[in-house]
This record gives C-alpha cells, sequence and structure tokens, in this order.
C-alpha cells in the first residue's frame, strides 16, 4: 500500500479525498528542509525537556507551515520520547495550538508508570473549509504562515515527566538524549 493510500485509508478516505498534496518531515536539528510550499527551517533540539506545572511549548514542535493550494487538510505528527524524571510515574498533559490558539479537543494526557518509557507520536488532523472551529481546530481558509506547536506540563510536582529522554540505556541507568521529529502532511 502507498504512503498516500494508507494516509488516505487512516483519515477516512473518501470525505478528505486522502490526496497527499505534500509531506513535510523534519529531525529537530536545525537544518532547512525544501518542500513545495516552501523552505522550513528545523527547531535544533539537542537536550532533555524536562516540564513544570505551567504549559510551555515542547522544543521542537513548533513549525510555522502555510499549505499548497487546494489542501483540504493538514495532518501534524510529533514522534518524541518521554520519560518519568524524579518519580516512576508521570503525568504529562499535551495540547495542540495553532497561531497561539488552543485546540481544545487536541487535549490528551500521557501516563507512563512503573519506568514505562517509550517513544510517543503525538497527531492531530486540521481540516480546511467551512466555519473555523476552535474546539476541533478546524480551519476556514490557510493561505498564510500559521504556527503548530505541542504544549505540554506535568501533572504536579510529584508526577514529573521529561521528554527527549530515556532512562535506561545499555545495561545502566544512564539517560540518553533521543533528538524528536516532526512531520506535516497537506492532504487535498
Amino acid at each position: 500500500m502507498s504512503k498516500a493510500a494508507e494516509l488516505a485509508a487512516f483519515i477516512g478516505g473518501g470525505s478528505l479525498g486522502g490526496i497527499v498534496k505534500e509531506q513535510l518531515s523534519m529531525l529537530c536539528d536545525g537544518n532547512d528542509y525544501t518542500v513545495g510550499s516552501g523552505t522550513y527551517t528545523s527547531t535544533n533540539v539537542t537536550a532533555a525537556q524536562s516540564l513544570s506545572t505551567t504549559h510551555a511549548e515542547v522544543t521542537g514542535s513548533s513549525v510555522n507551515y502555510t499549505p499548497p493550494s487546494g489542501t483540504t487538510a493538514v495532518l501534524y505528527q510529533f514522534n518524541f520520547s518521554s520519560v518519568y524524571e524524579s518519580n516512576s510515574i508521570q503525568y504529562t498533559h499535551l495540547k495542540m495550538q495553532i497561531a497561539g490558539t488552543d485546540i481544545t479537543h487536541s487535549r490528551q494526557t500521557l501516563n507512563a508508570q512503573t519506568h514505562l518509557q517509550g517513544l510517543w507520536t503525538f497527531q492531530y488532523l486540521i481540516p480546511i473549509g467551512g466555519s473555523a472551529d476552535t474546539d476541533t481546530g478546524r480551519q476556514a481558509t490557510w493561505t498564510s504562515a500559521k504556527v503548530l506547536r505541542l504544549m505540554a506540563r506535568e501533572y504536579d510536582g510529584t508526577y514529573q515527566g521529561k521528554l527527549h529522554s530515556s532512562e535506561h540505556w545499555d545495561g545502566s541507568g544512564t539517560d540518553v538524549f533521543r533528538q524528536p521529529t516532526v512531520t506535516i502532511t497537506a492532504l487535498g
């Protein structure tokens, strides 16, 4: 199955057409990545990110994106690692923003218990056309750059989370940094 067919099946095919107009995939290494709609510079993430009880931008997650003409939906995907910081349990709250506005229905909580750690993917589909809706993130039109980003916080000072890191490596308790990736897929 082709990448376009997989994405079309994932989002339900016919209702959004499912044709991939472009796909921007970036390692968060500070380099430039070019697709049809332009050149985008990824954030250079070089260290783990400790969370606090206040929502903060997840390092590497921000992209100032303009979809190509005829796009009917944008699929945002952010791949990152997550681990507890000082307790064997973490609760990490995540939400997406478009141009600084929260998408209410994108909110979710990552819960990792008993030293569970791993690679996670946050993804959200943003429809284009019709009436704008901050609950769903639907955009009436999208013809200029809008900042897409992921925000995160920990539950409280007890259930702390850390991103872009692993707690154990090569048979020891050594922390290992893992660079995140971000992918934006324009569908038409």
